[in-house]
């Protein structure tokens, strides 16, 4: 039986969030190409040209985190699915049992209220994330997940959230 997540009446709008990202990633590439050839409006010097180049590359990685963090999730068998409502035909499989452990952690929104998540981990990295202030279901996708659980008991601070958001820091799962 899949288990479908349900976004909570706050993250819709979150779910446009890729989209913007993925535009801004788009247009700055564009403005980019103009300042190589200095065709219409954009003649630029070289360093502009390597910061809209760089904006271009930061904009899509933002893009796809934040695909990874506001998608609809489907959990069946062992087989996650993940995919933006607005663009159905975009489905990524992922393979559950790639995954070593799950890990139950508290961390802190962007309000500072403590929030539950779920982190899929891979070799002590976090490869894959889910929150409580998204989904209402995150209990319900935590139990269809069959992988051996851990738990983080005291709230992750925002700064070493991002060291283990970006593989920095290792989760202990011994």
């Amino acid at each position: 039986m899949a288990v479908v997540s349900k976004y909570k009446k706050s993250a819709y709008f979150a779910t446009v969030v890729p989209v913007l990202m993925a535009f801004s990633c788009f247009a700055s590439f564009y403005i980019f190409t103009g300042s190589l050839i200095g065709d219409g409006f954009v003649r630029t010097s070289f360093w502009l040209s390597f910061m809209l180049l760089f904006l271009s590359v930061m904009f899509g990685w933002f893009a796809v985190q934040a695909f990874k963090l506001y998608s609809r999730k489907v959990i069946d068998d062992n087989e996650l699915r993940y995919y933006i409502p607005y663009f159905p035909l975009l489905v990524f499989y992922r393979d559950i049992d790639t995954y070593d452990a799950k890990c139950r952690v508290r961390s802190f929104n962007k309000y500072g209220e403590i929030i539950d998540g779920i982190w899929l981990i891979r070799n002590g990295k976090v490869m894959y994330e889910m929150y409580s202030d998204t989904f209402s279901n995150l209990h319900e996708l935590s139990k269809a997940i069959e992988l051996p659980q851990y738990v983080i008991k005291k709230p992750v601070p925002p700064f070493t959230l991002a060291a283990y958001q970006l593989g920095l820091k290792r989760v202990n799962t011994d």
